[in-house]
């Protein structure tokens, strides 16, 4: 079976460490980076053969209609992200429903088709937010893949399996584990190779999640506090490579064509 392939699209200044340092107003005035290292990423999956399932802001749908219309062209799975990155437990659930609802037709026009599958920012379904899934569910969404089998300050959920599984009606393809380390992200940047290898090799349903911006080192800099700066600048010169090595050591494949 092939593991899956995940890609969180979004630039380097819409994740949630930025989220203080530039408000979502801001991001119009930013220098946007996100078609070129796309792009780049969609090179390096077409060399190696390889489909994905992209994770899709709304508002890059909005702002890029012509760069997830070329995703969908290159074979991958279009799927949503929600609107403006806000994690779900920022928000109430009318809230949530209307950033949902408004992602939904960005995608949809970008597109021409509604997406089926959800990433919540920043993973941001949690014991406190799982009523996130019955407006999912209402909406017509199969499946999830915002879930973490770990205990973490904003994520995680401890003691879920680490496969897909059913809850409220909903398919859960949680982000991978082994041993409680995550895979992907961050932690691919952070991790030597070999590590990551070995973590993959103990999970044969597991769920990689990438983003575009981890591929580019040139990147503007922002002085964030320590851990967040460590978590976002480590590893950039090296992810490509990792990632190639990764593409030729495993089977990937879009979340919608696992079995």
């Amino acid at each position: 079976m092939a593991r899956a392939l995940t890609v969180d699209l979004e630039d380097w200044f819409q994740v949630y460490n930025f989220s203080r340092v530039i408000p979502f107003c801001e991001w119009h005035s930013q220098e946007q980076r996100i078609v070129r290292n796309t792009q780049r990423l969609l090179d390096i999956l077409d060399q190696h053969n390889t489909k994905a399932t992209f994770f899709v802001l709304g508002w890059t749908a909005e702002h890029y209609p012509f760069l997830v219309k070329e995703i969908q062209a290159r074979g991958h799975e279009i799927a949503c992200h929600g609107y403006n990155h806000k994690p779900i437990f920022k928000m109430n659930r009318h809230e949530f429903k209307e950033d949902l609802e408004k992602a939904v037709n960005a995608i949809k026009k970008a597109t021409g088709f509604v997406p089926k599958g959800f990433r919540a920012p920043s993973f941001s379904v949690r014991k406190d937010t799982l009523w996130a899934l019955d407006v999912l569910k209402q909406k017509g969404f199969e499946y999830d893949s915002s879930m973490v089998p770990v205990s973490h300050p904003d994520y995680g959920i401890k003691g879920i399996p680490n496969k897909p599984f059913e809850i409220k009606g909903v398919k859960e393809y949680p982000i991978s584990t082994s041993y409680g380390f995550p895979v992907g992200g961050g932690y691919f940047k952070a991790y030597p190779y070999w590590f990551t290898k070995f973590l993959l090799k103990q999970n044969r349903h597991a769920v990689f999640y990438i983003h575009p911006w981890e591929f580019d080192c040139k990147m503007p800099r922002y002085n964030l506090p320590l851990l967040k700066k460590f978590r976002h600048y480590i590893g950039l010169k090296s992810t490509e490579k990792k990632f190639r090595k990764l593409l030729k050591d495993f089977k990937f494949g879009r979340i919608d064509k696992l079995h």
